[in-house]
C-alpha cells in the first residue's frame, strides 16, 4: 500500500499541470517542436530512402537502405504524437509520463541514425572524386542533413522535460506568499476545459462545485479560459487542506480558512455529502505587479437559458487589492461580457451571494473573474485570492418562459399562445422562444390599437428595455409609451411599417431611464381586421432592478 500511495503521490507530482504559465508555454513549442522535426526527419528519410534505392545502382551500397533513416524518426514521430496527447488531456496523468518515458527512449535510439548516418556520409564523401555522376555528392549531402535533423531532435528530447522538472509541483506564488501552505498537504493542478468541449448543463445545480474535479469527487463544471488576445492572464489551480493560520491572517486578513468553512453549514451555502469533496479550493495569484485589468477567468459550462433571477454563490480569501466579480456573456466570448456585478472587496470569506438579473433567453456563461493584482507596497506586489463552494440557483435553465409576463395580459385585448396561430397570409406563422403573447384588430385612429400595459416598475438604474415582436400583415406597428407622474405619457418607439415579407420575429431594445413608472404600454396600430395578428415575447429589463416584465 505504500508502494501505491508513493506511486500514486509520484503521479500528482509529475503531472504537467504543475507548471506555471510561462514554462507551460516553453513545454508546449518544445512538444511540437518535437513532432514538427520528427515529421520531417520521417518525410526526408522516406525520400532518401527512394532516391537512394533508385540511383544507388552504380555504387557499392545503396543509400538510407539499412531503416535507420525511416524507423527511428517513425518512432520519434509517434512519441511526439504521445506529447501532443499529453497536452491535449492534462486531466489526465498517464500521457505525460508515457511522453516522458519516451523521452528517454528518443535519446537513446536517435544516437543510432547519428552515428550510422554520419559514417555513411563520410563514405560518400570518399565516393566523389571517382563517381561518374553527382549522386555520390547528393548522398553525402542527404546523409549530413539527415544528421543534424536528428541532433536537433537529440537537443529538443534532450530539453524538453527540463520545464517539468523545473516548475515543482508547489506552485511558486504560493511559496514566496509567507508561505501560505505550509502547514497544509497541498496538490495543485489546472482548472482545465474538458479536451471535447463543453456540454450545456440540464439544471443549476450542474455548477455547484465544491471539489474542482479532485480524484473520487464530482466533476467540477468550471474551467480556466484559454489564454489569448481577449483571454485571461493568470490560471486558478487547485489546492487541498487549510494553509496556516498565521499566513492567513497575514495575507488574507482573517483567520477562518477553507477546511474550517467545509466543517459549518454557512447559511445560503451549498454543501456536498460527498466527504472526498472536503478541504479543496481554487487559488489564483502572482508575485508580480499586473496591470488593474489582468485577470484570471473561471468560466462555466454553457448554461441554455435562465428564467427569472438566478444567483451565483460562493467563498472567496482575498489579498488587499484584488477585486471579484461575477460576468455573464455568450459562449467563448473572451471578456466580452454582457452583464458584471459590481466588485466584491470586501466581507471575505462570504459567502458571497451575487444576483444575476432577469431571463436570459439564449445560451450564455458565467464568469467568475478575479482583477487588480497590482499591489505594491512594503518589498510585496501582485495579490492572490482563493474561491471555494460555488452554488448557482435558477428556477429554470431549459425551456426558459417570460411565465410572470405573460400572466399580466388578462383582459387587455391580448392572450397567450404557444404555436402556430391565425391563417398563412396574416397569421403568427412560429412561436419564439415558448408562449408568447399575440392580439388581434381590428384597429384604427378612434380604438388607438390594442395596449398591452405592464407596470408600475421602479427602474434602479438607466437599463436597456428588451422586446421582440412579429407583424403578419403590411403596414402593421408596434409603439411603445410610459406614463410617470402627473400621468405624463413619454412616447418611447415606433416601428416602422414595411411592405414586403412581414412575418418575422424582430427583436429590439431601447434606453430606459432610472425612474419610477406607473405603466409601460405596449400598443399594436393598424391591424385591418380580426385576421390580422401580432405578437410579442420576451419582454424585460437586462439589469438589476424591478422589472417591468419579469423574463
Amino acid at each position: 500500500m505504500s508502494m501505491l500511495a508513493s506511486f500514486s503521490d509520484f503521479l500528482d507530482r509529475a503531472t504537467l499541470l504543475n507548471l506555471p504559465q510561462k514554462i507551460w508555454t516553453a513545454f508546449s513549442a518544445l512538444v511540437y517542436g518535437h513532432f514538427a522535426l520528427g515529421s520531417v526527419m520521417f518525410t526526408f528519410g522516406v525520400i532518401c530512402f527512394c532516391l537512394g534505392m533508385e540511383y544507388s545502382i552504380q555504387y557499392v551500397e545503396v543509400n538510407c537502405s539499412d531503416g535507420m533513416n525511416v524507423w527511428v524518426p517513425l518512432t520519434n514521430l509517434v512519441i511526439a504524437f504521445v506529447g501532443l496527447f499529453a497536452i491535449r488531456t492534462l486531466h489526465l496523468r498517464w500521457p505525460a509520463v508515457i511522453y516522458c518515458v519516451g523521452l528517454i527512449c528518443s535519446i537513446v535510439f536517435t544516437l543510432g541514425p547519428i552515428i550510422d548516418l554520419s559514417l555513411a556520409a563520410g563514405r560518400w564523401f570518399s565516393y566523389v572524386p571517382t563517381a561518374r555522376d553527382q549522386w555520390a555528392q547528393n548522398y553525402a549531402w542527404m546523409d549530413v542533413a539527415l544528421v543534424l535533423m536528428a541532433i536537433a531532435n537529440e537537443i529538443n528530447s534532450l530539453v524538453a522535460p527540463l520545464p517539468s522538472i523545473y516548475g515543482s509541483p508547489s506552485f511558486q506564488y504560493v511559496r514566496h506568499l509567507h508561505e501560505l501552505s505550509k502547514a497544509a498537504y497541498q496538490t495543485y493542478s489546472y482548472c482545465l476545459a474538458s479536451l471535447f468541449g463543453q456540454l450545456p448543463i440540464d439544471k443549476a445545480a450542474d455548477l455547484n462545485c465544491q471539489s474542482f474535479s479532485a480524484a473520487f469527487t464530482p466533476y467540477c463544471r468550471w474551467r480556466n479560459e484559454l489564454q489569448g488576445p481577449n483571454g485571461d492572464e493568470l490560471e486558478w489551480v487547485r489546492g487541498l487542506n487549510a494553509w496556516g493560520q498565521e499566513e492567513g491572517e497575514t495575507i488574507f486578513g482573517t483567520d477562518e480558512r477553507a477546511s474550517e468553512c467545509d466543517e459549518e453549514q454557512g447559511e445560503g451555502v451549498w454543501k456536498s455529502n460527498n466527504p472526498f469533496t472536503a478541504g479543496y479550493w481554487a487559488l489564483t495569484g502572482t508575485q508580480k505587479n499586473l496591470p488593474p485589468e489582468d485577470s484570471a477567468m473561471l468560466v462555466s459550462d454553457p448554461i441554455r437559458c435562465q428564467e427569472a433571477d438566478g444567483e451565483v454563490r460562493f467563498r472567496y480569501w482575498s489579498s488587499p487589492g484584488v477585486k471579484i466579480r461575477v460576468c455573464t456573456r455568450s459562449p467563448n466570448r473572451g471578456k466580452n461580457y454582457n452583464f458584471c456585478s459590481l466588485d466584491i472587496t470586501d466581507g471575505d470569506p462570504g459567502p458571497v451571494i451575487v444576483n444575476i438579473p432577469g431571463s436570459i433567453l439564449g445560451q450564455f456563461e458565467l464568469v467568475l473573474e478575479a482583477r487588480h493584482f497590482n499591489y505594491d507596497a512594503f518589498g510585496v506586489q501582485g495579490g492572490a485570492i482563493i474561491i471555494d463552494d460555488i452554488s448557482y440557483f435558477a428556477p429554470a435553465v431549459i425551456n426558459c418562459r417570460n411565465r410572470n409576463c405573460l400572466e399580466k395580459i388578462g383582459g387587455s385585448g391580448w392572450v397567450t399562445q404557444t404555436g402556430p396561430i391565425g391563417n398563412r397570409h396574416t397569421g403568427i406563422h412560429r412561436p419564439l422562444a415558448g408562449p408568447y403573447a399575440v392580439t388581434t384588430g381590428p384597429t384604427n385612429r378612434t380604438s388607438g390599437g390594442k395596449a398591452l400595459s405592464l407596470g408600475p416598475a421602479s427602474v434602479s438604474e438607466d437599463r436597456d428595455l428588451n422586446f421582440c415582436y412579429y407583424r403578419a400583415t403590411q403596414q402593421a406597428v408596434i409603439s411603445i409609451s410610459a406614463i410617470v407622474e402627473g400621468n405624463r405619457k413619454l412616447e418611447l418607439f415606433k416601428s416602422r411599417t414595411i411592405d414586403l415579407q412581414p412575418h418575422q420575429w424582430i427583436c429590439d431594445k431601447i434606453p430606459l431611464l432610472k425612474g419610477e413608472y406607473d405603466s409601460i404600454d405596449f400598443t399594436a396600430e393598424n391591424l385591418r381586421n380580426q385576421y390580422s395578428f401580432f405578437a410579442l415575447d420576451q419582454i424585460g429589463l437586462t439589469a438589476n432592478g424591478t422589472r417591468v416584465c419579469p423574463l
